[in-house]
């Protein structure tokens, strides 16, 4: 269905700038969050002003941070005023403005119908090389851990197969995903010899094929170390599986 595809669509993205952002901060590379239009109302005070994915410096020339503070300006408008966002859209700044309207939840407070996330800014560009077809935030892991290794000297693999399943937030950890099973065996059968996992789906590995060899992760500063461990005869049977 169309709608489970959108969803799936959604989580690849998410998970694709969560992958960014974080493999840039292991990387010591700067990111700076700034309040993100996520979504706009069709009937709203904003519709065909602002658009998702504007980045939302000011309101009305007063710096603003975060999600809170942007709602906070709003609110310390009446209905009917004029707000003067400041943006950065496609790269480049501008100023649009709003008239507010009443809340359809609270009558008396200010609204110019939007739904406000984090965004992030940051300098070096990055694409990937994704089959459109393929959806979901479990790449998450393996993203990140791929910008990071680009974007650092070295090699992280050392010419091995690698493969790895997980969710990636920015601030780096890991998240559980589903079908591990399957995930396994699909990497051995590719010939995978090593396969990171978040340590919480260490419980649902019921069996290992044989060669693969399983490294559990929480983070991503975790699982980068803990390729670098596998580098390096001394370190490397001490690297944590299930």
């Amino acid at each position: 269905p169309s709608e489970v595809d959108n969803e799936e669509t959604a989580l690849m993205t998410n998970s694709q700038t969560s992958a960014v952002v974080a493999a840039l901060r292991a990387a010591e590379i700067p990111v700076t969050e700034l309040p993100m239009v996520q979504s706009v109302q069709t009937s709203g005070a904003a519709a065909g002003i602002l658009q998702p994915g504007d980045l939302i410096s000011a309101v009305d020339n007063v710096p603003v941070t975060d999600r809170a503070s942007v709602l906070q300006e709003i609110q310390n408008r009446h209905v009917g005023q004029k707000v003067t966002f400041t943006i950065t859209r496609d790269q480049a700044t501008q100023q649009v403005t709003v008239t507010t309207r009443a809340s359809l939840k609270a009558p008396d407070y200010p609204s110019v119908g939007i739904e406000i996330s984090t965004g992030y800014v940051y300098t070096p560009k990055v694409t990937y090389a994704v089959d459109p077809d393929v959806g979901g935030a479990s790449g998450g892991l393996m993203f990140a851990l791929s910008i990071y290794d680009k974007l650092t000297p070295g090699d992280l693999t050392q010419g091995r197969a690698i493969a790895g399943t997980g969710t990636m937030g920015a601030d780096g950890k890991v998240g559980v995903i589903g079908g591990i099973a399957e995930k396994l065996a699909a990497a051995s059968r590719d010939g995978a010899t090593v396969f990171l996992l978040p340590k919480d789906n260490c419980q649902n590995v019921t069996s290992v094929p044989k060669g693969l060899r399983l490294v559990a992760v929480d983070n991503l500063d975790g699982a980068i170390g803990d390729l670098n461990a596998l580098n390096d005869p001394n370190t490397a049977a001490g690297v944590p599986g299930c």
